[in-house]
């Protein structure tokens, strides 16, 4: 009667013998504690070791005919599927050299008939367990293994993550101090620009002659020095990348830096391989940032779409959102939008700045600037 747990595996014992009675005793004295499997050849007993359900353990018998004991045990030990597999050897060859053989070929233990069936379980009983252990500690080494280049890949991660979240706060920090000082100077230009708007409009109301028109000339005159200056200004803050690459790379550019943001954006270039001059070029920036400066103000907007096409007549900027919009008549307000600037820089090459909004329908700004030697035809294709 078997005394095993009944909730605990039971272990499996192949016996390779070739002679039938010694598999019947040998399977008399093992049933009651294991699940005995039998094999009468050694080709037999490697397909039951390499085999879907391998045994925990060999009694091998060396004298067989075709391929002995020592054979199977010998590819036992070589086979990555089986090396692991405890073998005895269980033998009426007692003389010590065939022992010393069976054990340098791998065998856990040498055991010589007539056996002793307690000494026989004893022995099997002290290998099954060492191999219980040796398995627990290979499956542990495994895990461990795993587990350490699971944990080194998540550090490297991290690291990465790191070293690109470094990257990316230096990044917007830049950006930062850029746009900071970018917005004091457009906000300076709208003011000043604003300011001269108003002066001509005095002058025009104005007497030619008198000390009142003089004044408004010596205004005008300091006037159009400090907005020279501030262009003075622009021309500093201007992206090393606008002059290295041109008017495409600095949008890109800038529109990766506005993904901190949480703010979707495509932009759509059809052609790319028609330069726009350097001047023209830094024109049609200042018009995108002065855009998405009014978008990030006021739009409250999560989409911004942006066409830049170039051709050898004209350069079109558009800037579309998908923001609360406003009423036509504000939009046609450029004074309450701060866009006074942005249709400067336009006119300045003979262009223009138009501007399309819808209350809960976004705004769309298209600026539209001639290239070298195409002034008054901006509007063709």
């Amino acid at each position: 009667m078997s005394n095993a747990d009944p909730n605990k595996e039971v272990p499996s014992i192949l016996v390779v013998d070739d002679t039938p009675d010694n598999l019947a005793l040998m399977g008399g004295i093992l049933r009651d504690s294991y699940r005995v499997r039998v094999a009468n050849n050694g080709e037999r007993a490697l397909r039951i070791a390499g085999g879907e359900e391998p045994p925990d353990l060999i009694l091998l018998d060396i004298m067989m005919p075709g391929m002995d004991g020592y054979q199977v045990c010998q590819r036992l030990k070589e086979a990555p599927s089986t090396r692991d597999i405890p073998v005895i050897f269980l033998t009426a060859r007692s003389d010590p050299e065939d022992e010393r053989r069976g054990l340098a070929l791998g065998a856990v233990d040498y055991i010589t008939k007539p056996i002793s069936p307690p000494i026989v379980l004893a022995r099997i009983k002290t290998h099954l367990d060492l191999k219980a252990a040796a398995d627990f500690l290979r499956d542990k080494n495994a895990f461990l293994e795993k587990e350490v280049a699971k944990r080194t890949q998540s550090l490297q991660l991290s690291n990465h993550q790191l070293r690109q979240l470094a990257v990316r706060i230096e990044t917007v920090a830049e950006a930062e101090r850029k746009s900071i000082a970018q917005e004091m100077h457009d906000e300076l230009g709208q003011m000043l620009t604003s300011l001269k708007l108003d002066l001509r409009w005095l002058m025009k109301r104005t007497a030619e002659t008198g000390e009142l028109r003089e004044r408004l000339d010596a205004m005008n005159e300091v006037l159009g020095m400090t907005i020279a200056s501030v262009r003075k200004i622009t021309f500093g803050l201007r992206p090393r990348i606008l002059d290295e690459l041109g008017v495409v790379a600095a949008i890109e550019a800038h529109l990766k830096d506005l993904a901190c943001r949480e703010i979707e954006y495509s932009l759509e270039v059809p052609r790319r391989d028609i330069e726009v001059d350097s001047e023209r070029g830094l024109s049609i920036f200042r018009i995108f940032q002065e855009s998405m400066t009014n978008i990030l103000r006021h739009a409250e907007a999560n989409r911004v779409e942006i066409l830049l096409d170039i051709s050898l007549k004209r350069v079109v900027l558009q800037v579309s959102d998908n923001g609360r919009g406003m009423n036509p008549g504000d939009a046609r307000d450029s004074k309450s939008l701060g866009l006074i600037v942005m249709r400067e820089r336009a006119m300045r090459w003979g262009g223009r700045v138009e501007i399309a909004a819808a209350p809960g329908f976004g705004t769309t700004v298209r600026a539209t600037i001639p290239m070298p030697g195409a002034a008054g035809q901006e509007g063709e294709a």
